[in-house]
């Protein structure tokens, strides 16, 4: 069993009964009752604390990484698309693109090369 969640200020969160992508940041917090910022809505509603809460837990993104990747199965991953490109050896066969965009969607990209 968890542990019940205690409201925070600055916490990203929705009610349980809302939609998964519907979100509120509390903004101050007080006894009985706090501030909720809804989906980065400028107006502030006053919402119970006893009510039935989550904490939204922002996902870390993907470090960006570009791995040159080749026959035998073997890669190497590098911190740039320069780098990847200046260390690659013969035989490769494509490069894979890993990143996260500004919305913290993941994205994986298969850049084939020709031969």
């Amino acid at each position: 069993m968890s542990a019940t969640y205690v409201p925070q200020a600055g916490d990203t969160i929705r009610h349980e009964v809302w939609a998964p992508g519907d979100t509120a940041l509390i903004t101050a917090v007080g006894r009985t009752h706090m501030l909720l910022s809804r989906n980065g809505a400028p107006d502030r509603e006053a919402w119970q604390i006893r009510n039935h809460w989550i904490k939204v837990e922002t996902p870390l993104p993907l470090p960006e990484q570009w791995s040159n990747v080749y026959p035998d199965g073997f890669w190497q991953s590098h911190t740039t698309a320069m780098s990847a490109r200046v260390n690659s050896r013969d035989g490769r066969i494509a490069v894979l693109h890993i990143w996260t965009d500004a919305d913290g969607v993941d994205h994986a990209e298969i850049l084939r090369i020709k031969q």
